[in-house]
């Protein structure tokens, strides 16, 4: 992905989620929804923050990698459905 340096596995090498600026963090969603067309929005979040070089899913990026689901249904690209998350 363009613009995206994933987090590496060493401990040294991780970059905290609150380092990822929100438009890498959106691109990761709309990069996750464009292979999988819809999924659990807690799958969402799991599978974009690996995309994004994190192997765990903290609280922390949790809750990062939802903002960015939020912003990617306010532009429409996606909305919520059956408790999945959808392509537009």
């Amino acid at each position: 992905m363009t613009g995206c340096a994933p987090a590496g596995d060493a401990e040294d090498s991780q970059r905290d989620i609150e380092w990822i600026p929100l438009i890498e963090r959106v691109a990761a969603v709309r990069r996750v929804l464009a292979t999988q067309i819809a999924l659990p929005r807690e799958e969402l979040e799991r599978e974009s923050a690996r995309l994004l070089g994190f192997s765990r899913v903290t609280a922390k990026t949790r809750e990062a990698m939802s903002e960015a689901i939020d912003v990617v249904i306010e532009r429409g690209a996606a909305h919520e459905a059956d408790d999945r998350v959808v392509v537009s």
